[in-house]
C-alpha cells in the first residue's frame, strides 16, 4: 500500500471513530468499515461481517449484493469460512475455492454463483462470536502484506461489533425497564378502579393479553391511556358467522 493510501486509510479510521463517538451509530459504522475494506485491501472484491446468535448466523454488514449472497449461502448450508471463523474463533485463508476441501458444498456453489475464488476470514475479538470475511476474485488473491492490512480492519471491526452489541443490550434493557414501569402503573390503575389485589390485576392484564393476542406491555400501555382494560369479545354469545 502506498504511503498516500495508508494516510487516507488512517484518516478514514479516524472519521469512523468520530462518527461512532459522536452519533453512536455503530450499525452505520459497520457498513462503512466493509466499504473501506473493499477500497483499501488489495484484491478485495467484497466483504461482510457475520455474528452468531445461538446456533444461527446473522449478517451485520455486507459491502454489496455478492457479499450478501455469499453470507446467505453459508447460512443456508450451515458451512463456510465466515461461519467457522465466528463459531470456532479461528482465522482462515481460502487460497482457491476450486480446491477447497473444508467447506465443499459452499466452495462448489460459491464458485458457480460468483466470481469469488479466495477469501480471508478473521475471528473478531468482540465478546460476540463474529467474523470479518473479505473475498477476492483471484486464487491466492491476498499477498502477505495485504493480509497484514486486513488484520487491521479485523481489529477495528472487533471494536465496532462489541460497541454494537453493547448498544443493543442497552436498548433492550431500556425497553424492558420501560415496559416494567408501564405494567406496574397499569396494575396500580386496575387495583384502584376495580378494587382488586395486585395478583388479580395482573391476571386481568394477562387474560386480556391472551384473549386479544397482544403483548402484555401493549395492553398495559392502553390501560395507561384509557384508564381501563381494552374491551374483550363476549365469549357467551354465539359466533354470528
Amino acid at each position: 500500500m502506498e504511503t498516500s493510501d495508508m494516510l487516507e486509510l488512517s484518516l478514514g479510521f479516524a472519521e469512523l471513530g468520530n462518527e461512532v463517538s459522536g452519533a453512536g451509530n455503530s450499525e452505520a459504522a459497520l457498513h462503512r468499515i466493509v466499504d473501506l475494506a473493499v477500497k483499501y485491501i488489495e484484491g478485495c472484491r467484497c466483504a461482510s461481517i457475520v455474528t452468531m446468535r445461538g446456533a444461527h448466523a446473522h449478517s451485520l454488514a455486507s459491502s454489496d449484493e455478492i457479499a450478501g449472497q455469499l453470507f446467505q449461502l453459508q447460512s443456508d448450508l450451515d458451512e463456510g469460512p465466515g461461519l467457522d471463523a465466528a463459531r470456532l474463533e479461528l482465522n482462515y485463508i481460502v487460497r482457491d475455492l476450486a480446491h477447497e476441501q473444508r467447506w465443499p458444498k459452499f466452495a462448489k456453489l460459491a464458485g458457480r454463483a460468483t466470481e469469488v475464488r479466495s477469501a480471508l476470514a478473521f475471528s473478531l475479538i468482540s465478546g460476540q462470536k463474529s467474523s470479518l470475511i473479505v473475498y477476492g476474485e483471484r486464487p491466492d488473491g491476498f499477498a502477505d502484506e495485504t493480509i497484514d492490512i486486513a488484520t487491521i480492519f479485523a481489529s477495528h471491526a472487533s471494536s465496532l461489533v462489541a460497541l454494537s452489541a453493547a448498544e443493543g443490550h442497552s436498548a433492550n434493557l431500556e425497553t424492558a425497564l420501560r415496559s416494567s414501569r408501564e405494567i406496574g402503573i397499569a396494575l396500580g390503575i386496575l387495583m384502584a378502579h376495580r378494587k382488586v389485589t395486585q395478583e388479580d390485576a395482573f391476571a386481568m392484564l394477562r387474560t386480556a393479553s391472551q384473549t386479544l393476542h397482544r403483548k402484555l406491555r401493549d395492553v398495559a400501555g392502553e390501560v395507561l391511556q384509557t384508564g381501563t382494560l381494552p374491551e374483550l369479545p363476549d365469549r357467551s354469545q354465539p359466533d354470528p358467522s
